[in-house]
């Protein structure tokens, strides 16, 4: 009980301290506050804070032809707008947006004929998140100029950035001002994510395969071993969600005899390229990943699209993972560690014998919210659309 307590006191504190004001906007005379003032080299805003504390922490970088993709990114059609390179127009939503309406500051600034310039944008060869561009691996940064090339527009550019609605900018040196955004978090809703939609098939011990929308509490199913992949038998022990009715965004998978349909913020388990497995979001999924499939083991996907599909269901099992369509997903979702989900839910799967969980995700819900508080941020699923 003294745990418990402890616990809902962290989690209080915490969301207070969250709750502080921005040290940013405590000096309303700082040169960075002044909207008519030119950038010098060298300055950001806000002047307090750095990228990672305004814009968040990167969650992976965005991989060419992967599900978050097809569901983050965009390819930027203004004409009013010049790009070094011709990949450099595709970004993030946010940043597509705030520089259209950039496009116009510097029009309105320095006639028609003075464009902005986009020198980097999304960058695909960035694979590590804790590079110091990798803001550009999510499509979420851009370094700029204007057509001209005039080094005497760059401070005020900046300036205009800020204007435009970009979160954080910097004047990082005479040639180029880097911009960049916060991740897009506005629109997600609890209701908008399912597990699997109908027609996903579980393996039943017995080993004939049921749909998921008929499988019973108390049913004894088939799954793997997160270590050694040997098959072994769990019991289902409540649904962590249960929407017949819902039509939702899947991320559907391809292997050579076998696909897969599943949410883009279900944990699935991936085999890295040093041979090591770990869980990762299906919408980081990408052509060439290994998955594990049920007697035939590593499977390498062959191709990753976005579709709708009705239903959503999500069983829980004691061993915290299951077969869908015979390959090895976890149970949960939405944040970014199984081994947290499996312990999570241990009171459910404690309790199974005792009381029956119908509706599980009531138990989720409350676990979900607690989570963004406690949590690091590049934990959760914030990828949101």
């Amino acid at each position: 009980m003294r745990f418990v307590h402890l616990y809902f006191c962290l989690v209080l504190f915490t969301h207070d301290v969250l709750l502080v004001p921005n040290p940013a906007n405590w000096n309303s005379n700082s040169p960075a506050e002044k909207l008519n003032d030119a950038f010098e080299v060298g300055q950001h805003y806000p002047a307090l804070s750095s990228e990672v504390d305004t814009c968040g922490v990167v969650l992976a970088p965005i991989q060419a032809k992967s599900a978050r993709y097809q569901t983050e990114l965009v390819t930027n059609t203004n004409a009013n707008i010049i790009y070094k390179d011709s990949s450099f127009n595709v970004m993030s939503k946010k940043v597509n947006d705030v520089i259209n309406i950039l496009s116009l500051l510097v029009a309105n600034e320095w006639g028609t004929n003075v464009k902005v310039r986009v020198l980097d944008a999304w960058r695909p060869d960035i694979k590590d998140r804790h590079d110091e561009e990798a803001f550009h691996s999510e499509g979420r940064a851009v370094d700029i100029t204007t057509s001209d090339l005039n080094p005497k527009h760059y401070g005020r550019l900046a300036r205009l950035a800020v204007i435009a609605g970009f979160d954080f900018v910097w004047f990082k040196d005479p040639t180029h001002v880097h911009c960049s955004c916060k991740k897009e978090m506005g629109n997600w809703k609890w209701s908008e994510y399912g597990c699997f939609p109908f027609n996903s098939l579980v393996r039943m011990s017995s080993g004939r395969l049921k749909d998921i929308s008929d499988i019973q509490i108390g049913d004894s199913i088939v799954t793997a071993d997160i270590e050694t992949k040997i098959p072994q038998n769990t019991t289902v022990t409540g649904w962590l969600d249960f929407k017949p009715n819902a039509t939702l965004k899947y991320v559907h998978i391809s292997l050579s005899n076998k696909t897969l349909e599943i949410s883009l913020d279900h944990l699935i388990f991936v085999r890295l390229s040093e041979g090591r497995w770990t869980e990762m979001f299906a919408a980081q999924l990408k052509p060439n990943d290994v998955i594990w499939l049920h007697e035939t083991g590593a499977s390498e996907i062959i191709s990753v699209t976005i579709i709708q599909r009705k239903g959503a269901f999500a069983p829980l099992t004691k061993a915290g993972t299951l077969l869908v369509n015979d390959i090895l997903v976890s149970c949960f979702a939405q944040i970014r560690s199984h081994w947290l989900g499996y312990i999570s839910f241990l009171p459910i799967n404690k309790l199974y014998d005792y009381i029956t969980f119908e509706v599980s995700y009531r138990y989720a819900a409350p676990l979900w919210r607690i989570s963004q508080y406690v949590l690091p941020e590049d934990y959760l699923y914030t990828t949101f659309n």
